[in-house]
C-alpha cells in the first residue's frame, strides 16, 4: 500500500529531473523512482523481435509397396492389413477407431488411419520423432 501511494510521487520526481537536469542528486532520484515504479507494476514495455530462418523441407522415402498374395483369378493382389473391432475401454476413442453406431461398447477400425500409423512406425526406424510427427500431421 505504501509503495502504491508513493507511485505518483516517483513519477513526478522523474519528470522533475527533466525540468532541472543539473540539480544535485538527480541520479539517485531517478534510480529510486525507477525502483518504486517497478515494484508497483509500472514498468517499461520491452519489445523483442524474433526472426527465424525458413525451415528445410523433409523428404521421406516413397510409400512402401504392398506385399502380394497369390489370387486364383488374376494372379497377384496386394494384401491389406485386417483390422478388427475392439471393445471400448474408456470414454475416449483412440486415433484410428470410431464408435459403432449400433453398439457403444464396440470401436470400429478406420483402415486408412491405422495403416498410416503403421507407416509412421516404419519411418521411426530411420527418422526422428519430430520428423515423423511433422509427416503425420501433413499426411492427416
Amino acid at each position: 500500500m505504501y509503495l502504491a501511494s508513493n507511485g505518483p510521487m516517483a513519477a513526478m520526481a522523474m519528470t522533475g529531473v527533466l525540468t532541472d537536469p543539473t540539480a544535485l542528486g538527480n541520479r539517485d532520484r531517478i534510480s529510486a523512482a525507477r525502483e518504486i515504479l517497478d515494484r508497483t507494476g509500472i514498468v517499461k514495455t520491452e519489445r523483442i523481435s524474433v526472426q527465424a530462418e525458413p525451415q528445410s523441407m523433409i523428404m521421406f522415402a516413397p510409400k512402401a509397396k504392398h506385399k502380394y498374395e497369390e489370387d486364383e483369378d488374376n494372379g497377384k493382389t496386394p494384401t491389406k492389413n485386417t483390422w478388427r473391432p475392439v471393445v471400448r475401454k474408456s470414454r475416449q476413442i483412440p486415433f484410428g477407431y470410431e464408435a459403432d453406431p449400433n453398439d457403444d461398447t464396440i470401436l470400429l477400425p478406420i483402415q486408412e488411419q491405422l495403416d498410416a500409423l503403421l507407416e509412421a512406425k516404419e519411418y521411426l526406424k530411420t527418422c526422428s520423432y519430430r520428423e515423423v510427427s511433422r509427416w503425420f500431421v501433413f499426411y492427416w
